[in-house]
C-alpha cells in the first residue's frame, strides 16, 4: 500500500509539472498573441491634410513621434488649461528653468514609481495634460514600446481601454467580459491573468470624456448599495469597475494608467494614487524635431519652423503637439504653392482662418452652399463646447441637418464604434482646437460670451 501510494504521489506530481509545462507554452503564445495584436494596433497613425479625406495616408508611428515633456507633479497643482503662460522665448524659459528647478522630467518608461523615486510595480499613475498635449500619443507610445520588449518586463500583459469607447457600453458589465470582448483570444488563460494581478497593467485613456464621473470620495457616483466591484466576474457599470480597480479593491497588486485633462481631475484627488504626473508638451528642440518630422524635406521644415520661430505667438503656441500640427498644415501648402500670393499668418485668428479658408477653397464642388454648412458646423461645434461635448453622433448631424461629406471630413473624422447590440459612426472635430475656432464663428456672439464668463471650468478658454 505504501509503494501504490508513492507511486501515485510520483504520478500526480508528474502529471502537473507536465500540466505546468503545457500551460506556460500556452500562455506564452498567447502572450506573443496579445503583444502582436497590440503592435499592429500602434504601429501607424493617420495623417490627414487640409484637402479633407481624400489625402489621408497612413505612416509609421516611430516616424512621426516626438518625444513629449512629462513631469512629476502635485495634484494640488494646476495648469490652467490652454494658458499660454507667457510668449515667445520667454515661455520656452519658463518651461526649461520650471522643469530643472522645481519638478522631476519622466520618460514613459518611469512612471510606474513612487513620487519619492521609490520602484513600486503596483498602484495607479494619473497623468494629465491640455486638450491636444499628447496624452493619447503618449499611451500609444507606450503599449507600442511595451509590446515591443522595449520597456517595463514586469508586466506580462497590458490591457489599453479608451473612456470613449467605454461610453457605449449601456449595462452592468464584468472585467472578464470587458476584456474578452476586446481580446477574445484571452480567453484560454484569463483565469490564470487574474491569479497574479501585480503582473497586469490596464491603462484607461480619457476620463475627461467619460459620461459618467467617478468618485473616490468612498462611495461611487450613481451607486446606491455602495457595493464596489470586487472580483473580476463581478458584474457592475463601468464607472464602478474603475472605481474599484484604481482603489485596490479590485485585482489588489495591479497597476492602473489614467489619463485625463485638467478639467476632470477633481475627481481623482481622493483617489489612491501612487505618482501624479503632467505633459508640459515640447521644448524647443521637441519642436523643432515635430517639424522635421512633419514636412519630411529638411529645406521645407527650415522656412517653416524660421517663420514659426520669429513670431512669438506661434512659437509659443508649438508647445503644444496639436498647434503644431495646425500651424504646419496650414503653412506647408504657403511655403510649396509658387502661385499662392497669401500672407503668411502672424497671428492665431489669420492662423485658423487660412485653415478654414484652404479647406473652403479643396471642396467648393461637394455641397452647393458652403456657407449653410459651415454655419450648421458652427452651431454644432458651439453647442459641443458648450456642453462640453467632443463626440458626436448621427442624432446630432439629424438635429444640425449635417450629413457626412467631403467638406465635412476637413473638419471631422468618423470613427466607428461598437455598442452592445450594432455598430455606429461618431464623429469628432480633427483637434479641439477647430472645434473651438468654429465655435467661435457662430453668431449671437453678445450672449455666447455672456455664457462663456459665467462659467469658469476652462470649457470656453480657447473660445474667448
Amino acid at each position: 500500500m505504501k509503494h501504490l501510494s508513492q507511486v501515485l504521489t510520483c504520478f500526480i506530481m508528474q502529471a502537473s509539472e507536465r500540466w505546468k509545462e503545457s500551460y506556460q507554452i500556452t500562455s506564452k503564445g498567447i502572450q506573443d498573441q496579445h503583444k502582436q495584436h497590440l503592435l499592429h494596433q500602434t504601429e501607424h497613425v493617420v495623417k490627414h491634410t487640409i484637402k479633407g479625406d481624400s489625402k489621408i495616408t497612413i505612416i509609421s508611428f516611430t516616424d512621426r513621434y516626438t518625444e513629449l515633456i512629462i513631469i512629476s507633479t502635485l495634484p494640488e497643482r494646476r495648469l490652467v488649461e490652454h494658458e499660454l503662460l507667457s510668449r515667445g522665448r520667454e515661455h520656452e524659459e519658463w518651461q526649461r528653468k520650471y522643469i530643472t528647478s522645481e519638478l522631476e522630467k519622466n520618460r514613459i518608461d518611469q512612471l510606474f514609481r513612487s513620487s519619492f523615486g521609490h520602484s513600486s510595480l503596483s498602484g495607479t499613475t494619473v497623468v494629465s495634460g491640455v486638450a491636444g498635449i499628447g496624452k493619447t500619443t503618449m499611451v500609444q507610445r507606450m503599449v507600442h514600446e511595451w509590446a515591443s520588449g522595449n520597456i517595463y518586463p514586469q508586466f506580462q500583459f497590458v490591457l489599453h481601454f479608451t473612456f470613449r469607447n467605454l461610453n457605449v457600453i449601456n449595462r452592468a458589465v464584468s472585467l472578464t467580459e470587458m476584456v474578452l470582448d476586446q481580446y477574445p483570444y484571452l480567453e484560454k488563460i484569463i483565469e490564470d491573468i487574474w491569479m497574479k494581478p501585480e503582473y497586469l497593467l490596464l491603462v484607461f485613456d480619457g476620463l475627461d470624456e467619460y459620461k459618467h464621473q467617478i468618485d473616490f470620495t468612498g462611495r461611487v457616483a450613481g451607486d446606491v448599495s455602495a457595493n464596489h466591484c470586487v472580483a473580476p466576474d463581478c458584474r457592475c457599470e463601468i464607472f464602478e469597475m474603475v472605481h474599484s480597480l484604481v482603489q485596490q479593491q479590485l485585482l489588489r497588486g495591479c497597476s492602473v494608467l489614467v489619463t485625463s485633462r485638467p478639467t476632470a481631475l477633481d475627481s481623482l484627488e481622493k483617489a489612491n494614487v501612487n505618482l501624479w504626473a503632467e505633459i508640459l508638451g515640447f521644448l524647443a528642440d521637441e519642436r523643432k524635431e515635430f517639424v522635421r518630422k512633419f514636412f519630411g524635406s529638411a529645406q521645407l521644415a527650415t522656412n517653416v519652423f524660421k517663420h514659426v520661430k520669429e513670431n512669438e505667438i506661434l512659437y509659443t503656441m508649438c508647445y503644444n503637439p496639436s498647434y503644431c500640427w495646425i500651424i504646419c498644415s496650414t503653412l506647408g501648402p504657403l511655403f510649396t504653392q509658387q502661385k499662392c500670393k497669401q500672407p503668411l499668418p502672424k497671428t492665431i485668428t489669420q492662423l485658423f482662418s487660412i485653415y478654414l479658408s484652404n479647406l473652403l477653397d479643396n471642396h467648393k464642388r461637394d455641397v452647393e452652399d458652403q456657407r449653410m454648412v459651415l454655419q450648421r458646423l458652427r452651431e454644432l461645434a458651439y453647442q459641443g463646447v458648450s456642453k462640453r461635448r467632443i463626440v458626436f453622433n448621427e442624432n446630432h448631424f439629424i438635429q444640425h441637418q449635417l450629413k457626412s461629406s467631403k467638406l465635412i471630413s476637413g473638419f471631422m473624422m468618423e470613427i466607428l464604434e461598437r455598442d452592445d447590440t450594432a455598430k455606429n459612426i461618431v464623429y469628432t472635430f480633427l483637434h479641439l482646437t477647430i472645434q473651438e475656432f468654429l465655435a467661435a464663428l457662430a453668431q449671437n456672439v453678445v450672449e455666447m460670451l455672456h455664457c462663456a464668463f459665467k462659467n469658469d471650468d476652462g470649457r470656453f478658454e480657447i473660445f474667448i
